[in-house]
């Protein structure tokens, strides 16, 4: 098992209301889903933060923040563990095949999940490039920045035009 990355974070709250207004209002987070007690926020890459009211009748063994680490294969990592001695809490669950998750007790004492999503980035059969560069019209470009700044000026030409830095 290689876990690619942690990609999914749950929480479940008495402050329903209080912690979507902070994710959507103070943290710019992207709503994906509002239902009464349950909101789902995507970030840029695609990883979720999920927010659960007290009237949730599913994850009530949420009694913290909850980590998703991500799998490529969800069946064969359940069971290694399972192998090991952890303790998995329900079966793999997900309606669709591309998105997976199934919890577990680590020897914290805490719970968390293993995710799998065939379209994460991690996973995805597209080579990525590097970070901080972007993929634009099939030509690896430098990070896009929300200010102007001349700290690239010390880059060699050749490599600016490469980057597309100005």
């Amino acid at each position: 098992m290689k876990v690619k990355g942690i990609v999914w974070l749950g929480t479940r709250t008495d402050r329903f209301e209080q912690m979507t207004d902070f994710c959507r209002d103070m943290l710019g987070l992207s709503q994906r889903l509002l239902e009464p007690g349950f909101a789902v926020f995507e970030m840029p890459n695609g990883d979720l933060f999920e927010v659960f009211g007290p009237q949730q009748s599913f994850n009530t063994f949420m009694t913290h923040p909850v980590a998703g680490f991500l799998v490529d294969d969800i069946v064969a990592a359940r069971a290694e563990l399972e192998a090991k001695g952890i303790e998995f809490i329900g079966p793999i669950e997900g309606d669709a095949d591309d998105y997976k998750w199934t919890h577990f007790r680590a020897p914290d004492g805490f719970v968390y999940e293993l995710t799998y999503s065939s379209s994460h980035l991690s996973l995805s059969k597209t080579p990525q490039p590097a970070h901080g560069l972007t993929l634009i019209e099939g030509r690896l470009c430098g990070p896009i920045l929300p200010f102007q700044s001349t700290a690239h000026a010390s880059i060699p030409a050749q490599s600016r035009d490469y980057l597309q830095l100005a």
